[in-house]
């Protein structure tokens, strides 16, 4: 039996929907086409029209993959497959599936299956082959970034796979009901412990003048991306559900400690099927408070000017990540490779040692921190913050006179605030270990960047405050892994090339070689961190951050 003329035209239209990338309408005719076929098939085992719905149902997952509807897609290519175990479309679509699911093991058997049957097609052996090192990657933790970085992040960034490695979450001690990320194991600074996706991301380019308008706008796109994968993608849901939508430490309890399986690639999931409608203002208060915007060299690129009038923003919401505590000391380093955010030790760690990063720019002293920190509705407690809160009667006039000066700028006032620090500083000297004077340097590195930029500065002042060396030092005993730390010793190894066999010159190519490491890992090999350390320079010139 032929198919009825009124049912070819429907598979046409939808045909046409397809390659207009008018994914809903394409969804309902295909849908349409389906039922107008398998009516037929009940009185008729028609083998031609059991290979047109093999069709349009891997044409309808394709739909619903664009849309992130996988697990509808993943019914209608499973439903195909019963119908014709060798269907060469449905083959390959479940493969692109299951790597959107994190299965690369399955992906890369459903590829190679369609491969089998058309050798020469070269999209099928592509996938193959990135399937294969996606799985590699998600198991071994082994990405190479090299050529991406030397680029100094122009072009698409490399796709990456999600990988877990060894952290684990548990309850932890920071506030009431709290959970964390924990290391399982001792791991050296640079190592990579965590690559993940975003449940949504939201990127543009803020002119300073509309920044707040233009930011408003990035929250809603946000916003309107999470309610699309939610409800699409129980898997994610569930991901988003082990997060808390407010400081509450009962509902956190409540909440549990997620098994961390829930976030690690290649293991199976059982999609559960719920009639509950998804509950978005909880889902919204998660994502209020769990977002994360991510700023920097990986997302501006270092090609562009990192003072011009405008910027980079991202925002996203990922979920394990928002596991990890804040810390104004940290203990990890975020980096950015497209949607992927990679989490690296930038300290040494102990197997127990809580994982944390900054949750804002830490290079401001206590009061200001403090204020930063009542977004999140938490206080702090990290051994820098107390040690601040130690000495708040002799920093106070300070932190005071550092306040005025940001709100009305003046290199040559934030120049005297730094040399007035060194003096208190020299007055708390026997109060004060060596590393913690760093760190309250770190606090106000601020107020000494501007002498760095001015040779009158450095004339009048120099003998005043200590070298950049120390200056970057202290920076990083903070924030170990810091773009500014790294522009500043970029600029000092570019200055001593001249006397490369000289020793000061291995010093400052060491300093900047660990900043680097604790950025962007172990992984990266030694040309390319010296290239990208070249690189700060070639872009940036040698100019120190500003304040």
């Amino acid at each position: 039996m032929q198919i009825q003329d009124d049912g070819k035209e429907i598979r046409s239209k939808a045909n046409e929907l397809l390659l207009r990338e008018e994914w809903e309408e394409a969804i309902a005719l295909y849908s349409q086409y389906i039922d107008h076929c398998e009516t037929q098939i009940k009185f008729s085992n028609n083998a031609e029209l059991k290979k047109s719905v093999c069709l349009a149902l891997s044409n309808r997952a394709e739909a619903r993959i664009r849309l992130r509807d996988l697990e509808y897609a993943l019914q209608d290519v499973n439903r195909a497959l019963e119908t014709d175990p060798n269907h060469n479309k449905s083959l390959y679509c479940k493969g692109k599936i299951l790597m959107e699911l994190d299965q690369y093991s399955q992906a890369s058997h459903f590829f190679r299956m369609a491969l089998q049957q058309h050798p020469n097609a070269t999209e099928f052996q592509e996938s193959l082959d990135k399937s294969r090192r996606f799985e590699s990657q998600g198991k071994t933790g082994v990405y190479d970034l090299s050529e991406w970085v030397s680029s100094g992040f122009m072009g698409r960034p490399p796709d990456c796979a999600e990988y877990l490695g060894p952290v684990e979450i548990r309850s932890s001690d920071v506030g009431y009901g709290e959970r964390g990320l924990f290391a399982t194991k001792d791991v050296e600074a640079g190592t990579l412990l965590a690559v993940t996706k975003p449940v949504a991301i939201a990127r543009a380019l803020l002119p300073e003048a509309y920044a707040d308008n233009a930011r408003m706008v990035i929250w809603k796109d946000l916003v309107t991306e999470i309610e699309r994968v939610v409800k699409r993608s129980t898997k994610m849901l569930n991901r988003i559900y082990t997060l808390a939508e407010n400081d509450d430490g009962d509902r956190k309890k409540e909440l549990g400690v997620p098994h961390i399986d829930l976030f690690r690639p290649n293991v199976g999931y059982q999609f559960e099927t719920s009639c509950d409608p998804v509950d978005m203002d909880r889902v919204l208060g998660i994502a209020d408070l769990n977002t994360l915007t991510e700023k920097g060299c990986t997302v501006k690129r270092l090609a562009a000017d990192l003072y011009c009038s405008s910027e980079n923003d991202c925002v996203g919401l990922w979920v394990l990540p928002a596991f990890v505590n804040h810390s104004c000391c940290p203990n990890t380093a975020r980096l950015h490779v497209g949607d992927a955010l990679f989490l690296h030790a930038s300290r040494d760690l102990k197997a127990g040692d809580e994982l944390t990063f900054a949750y804002f720019d830490v290079l401001l002293p206590l009061g200001m921190r403090r204020e930063l920190c009542k977004t999140w509705s938490f206080v702090c407690s990290c051994h820098r913050c107390e040690l601040e809160q130690s000495l708040q009667e002799n920093l106070k006039d300070i932190e005071t006179d550092f306040a005025r000066i940001c709100d009305k700028g003046g290199e040559m006032d934030m120049t005297r605030l730094a040399v007035k620090l060194e003096e208190r500083l020299t007055q708390l000297q026997r109060r004060l270990k060596a590393k913690d004077r760093q760190l309250i340097r770190a606090s106000f590195a601020s107020a000494y960047w501007p002498m760095f930029r001015s040779s009158l500065l450095l004339k009048r002042w120099g003998r005043q405050i200590p070298s950049i060396e120390t200056l970057i030092d202290a920076v990083t005993s903070a924030l170990p892994g810091d773009e500014t730390a790294l522009c500043a010793a970029a600029a000092v190894v570019d200055k001593l090339k001249a006397n490369r066999g000289l020793s000061s010159f291995q010093e400052a190519m060491d300093r900047a070689l660990r900043i680097c490491k604790a950025l962007y890992g172990k992984q990266m090999k030694m040309p390319v961190m010296k290239a990208l350390i070249d690189a700060h320079v070639r872009n940036r010139g040698l100019i120190m951050p500003k304040s």
